[in-house]
């Protein structure tokens, strides 16, 4: 009739069969055509793998160990970056920057020059027991040598460029927050060692001395140098 469509015809049925109908021989060469191909495809594999990689790590660490023993005198304190802290730092002339931060605030202040002489002998001049400094990062920088990045100690390195003051309009909590925001988006130069430390004195109703710890991210993790920041003998 018009108008009306032509009926479909039913789908055809697929006949379902059962696991225990099926040839257990057929189940069995199927499973160990299986095994072979994995066999086949991953052995291979783990072979490069369990013999290249030993390979590549003594080869590193040799390469690491000649690159410091004739780069010691043009490259002092010579140090390959991790591959890690390599991707960091590439990541500088980004968009995002990749700087964290440190807010640490001291009840009852203290005065610009006990910080300073506080963060020379806690963190950079600091050494052990056998007189090796301890955290020679805050007095180098990185440079790109033999086509990879390295740590090395910057010849013309001066705390003043490091530990500065910050401005005295910031005198409240939502002006350090704004002023905050904008570091965090401010690249650090690369040519210098990469940390910051601003200072602020006489913060708030209370004489508070606010710290504000900049660091890239390629030198070391927050949690680490608050350690650092904290430490006490």
């Amino acid at each position: 009739m018009p108008g009306k469509t032509a009926a479909r015809p039913p789908p055809k049925l697929k006949r379902i069969v059962h696991p225990s109908q099926r040839s257990i021989l057929r189940l069995v060469w199927k499973e160990l055509l299986s095994l072979i191909a994995a066999f086949i495809f991953l052995v291979p594999t783990w072979t490069i793998v369990i013999v290249f990689l030993p390979v590549a790590i003594i080869a590193g660490w040799c390469l690491d160990r000649f690159m410091r023993t004739c780069l010691r005198e043009s490259y002092p304190g010579f140090r390959r970056l991790n591959p890690w802290d390599a991707v960091w730092l590439a990541q500088t002339n980004s968009d995002l920057a990749p700087v964290s931060m440190v807010l640490i605030t001291l009840e009852g202040g203290l005065t610009f020059q006990e910080i300073k002489s506080l963060v020379l002998d806690r963190m950079i001049l600091a050494k052990d027991d056998n007189e090796s400094m301890m955290y020679p990062r805050f007095m180098q920088k990185v440079v790109e040598v033999a086509g990879c990045y390295a740590w090395v100690y910057d010849g013309d390195f001066d705390p003043s460029h490091h530990i500065v003051v910050l401005p005295s309009e910031i005198s409240s909590v939502e002006v350090l927050r704004t002023h905050m925001a904008e570091l965090a988006v401010t690249p650090i130069p690369t040519n210098k060692p990469l940390w910051m430390l601003h200072v602020r004195t006489n913060f708030g109703a209370n004489g508070d001395t606010v710290l504000v710890y900049r660091f890239h991210q390629s030198m070391s993790d927050g949690i680490s140098l608050v350690k650092i920041l904290c430490r006490y003998d």
